[in-house]
């Protein structure tokens, strides 16, 4: 969360340069990485005929992948931004299970996020923070069974619902030279899923809201439009 606040900080205090800003028609490629935290709430686990397990949740541990956003700007003050990322990996555990975390298996999830994004000193400088709102969608592409609670569990046929949910954005580019700048940003995205787990003991259920943070870091890059 200190890096949140310290983006949304740079977002407020921008601060202007002499550079080229992104003008409207300019096509601009952010590349880098990503860093995606979930940050779960509730997932109370329901097994079988036992019904609600009082003081279990399901956790997903953090990752960080390569990332691409490209963007199209509307007007010299709004863009529209598709954020991507290679498939994350997150390892799936359950606690209050068990006296120790329980490592259920692991997941790969695809979220592409489409965000309307606007530069408040759009024409003022090389420093432009921005603002954000739109849609992120995930999809969990890969799911494995972790080996060991195959074995002591009978686990299999895990699964995971896709979901869908309010995106926040938020960061700045700085240009360092004419068509190139750096990026840092993050995004909220407001999603939960539904998960279950076959065991030996009746099927595992569980409603969890993950609300990942994540954190971009890159370069971006201007395809600019042809201006008269």
């Amino acid at each position: 969360m200190d890096l949140a606040w310290r983006v949304l900080a740079c977002v407020l205090c921008g601060a202007s340069g002499t550079a080229h800003a992104w003008q409207a028609g300019d096509w601009v490629l952010r590349a880098g990485a990503v860093r995606v935290e979930p940050h779960e709430s509730g997932g109370t686990i329901t097994l079988g005929d036992t019904g609600r397990i009082s003081g279990s949740a399901l956790h997903f541990d953090d990752d960080t992948q390569p990332m691409l956003a490209l963007s199209w700007m509307v007007t010299d003050a709004v863009g529209i931004e598709l954020l991507a990322a290679n498939p994350t990996h997150h390892v799936l555990s359950a606690t209050g299970v068990t006296p120790q975390p329980l490592e259920l298996g692991s997941v790969r999830p695809l979220a592409p996020t489409l965000v309307a994004l606007w530069f408040p000193l759009a024409g003022q400088g090389a420093w432009q923070p921005f603002l954000g709102i739109g849609v992120g969608h995930a999809r969990f592409l890969e799911r494995e069974i972790d080996p060991g609670a195959r074995a002591t569990l009978g686990a299999s046929d895990l699964r995971l619902h896709a979901a869908t949910g309010v995106a926040l954005r938020a960061g700045f580019d700085w240009e360092i030279d004419e068509g190139w700048a750096l990026h840092a940003g993050l995004c909220h995205l407001a999603i939960g899923t539904e998960a279950s787990l076959q065991t030996a003991f009746g099927r595992a259920e569980a409603n969890v809201d993950l609300d990942p943070w994540l954190y971009t870091l890159g370069v971006a890059w201007r395809l600019p439009a042809r201006h008269p």
